[in-house]
This record gives C-alpha cells, sequence and structure tokens, in this order.
C-alpha cells in the first residue's frame, strides 16, 4: 500500500508492505523491471538519435508505463536532435 506521511521532516511518499513474505518478492519484481527499463533507455538514446521528439517521448512513455515513479526521463534538445537524458530516482 502507498501512503503519503512525513517521514525524516519531509512529506514524503512511502511504499508499506503489510505481507513480510511478499514484500522481498516485490523489491526484487521492481528492481528487475526498472533495470530492464534502464536498459532500454540506454539503446533508445543511440537508436533514437535522429527521431522527432514527439516519437521519443512517446516511445518513453510506452517503455517506462507504470514504473515512471522510479525514473526521471525527459527528452532535451542537443543541437539539432533531441536527447534521451534519465536517471534513476534511488531514494524512490
Amino acid at each position: 500500500m502507498k501512503v503519503r506521511d512525513r517521514l525524516w521532516e519531509a512529506e514524503r511518499e512511502v511504499v508499506v508492505c503489510t505481507n513480510t513474505e511478499k514484500a522481498p518478492a516485490d523489491r526484487v519484481e521492481r528492481n528487475e523491471a526498472v533495470s530492464r527499463i534502464g536498459e532500454a533507455l540506454r539503446t533508445l538514446a543511440t537508436k533514437g538519435a535522429e527521431w522527432s521528439e514527439a516519437k521519443l517521448s512517446a516511445t518513453i512513455r510506452e517503455m517506462v508505463g507504470d514504473w515512471g515513479e522510479f525514473l526521471k526521463v525527459r527528452v532535451t534538445r542537443g543541437g539539432t536532435a533531441p536527447k534521451v537524458v534519465w536517471e534513476y530516482r534511488d531514494r524512490r
């Protein structure tokens, strides 16, 4: 269950697992999914170098899906072509 509350002197959103047997499996599934997306984004950064910004953005939305809260992804203008810039949100 996702909850929002004050934690470590800031308003934060955290996942609370009440099923101690399921929590480790959820963490493994989440880390594997985010890792796969990271690899796909690395490939896209090269493969999509000549794509339009709109096509890159649509492809990224499709790749990331529901896992977006764990990644920060954006398309920037670098020179004449758009560029994929991303990072893991480690604190998530």
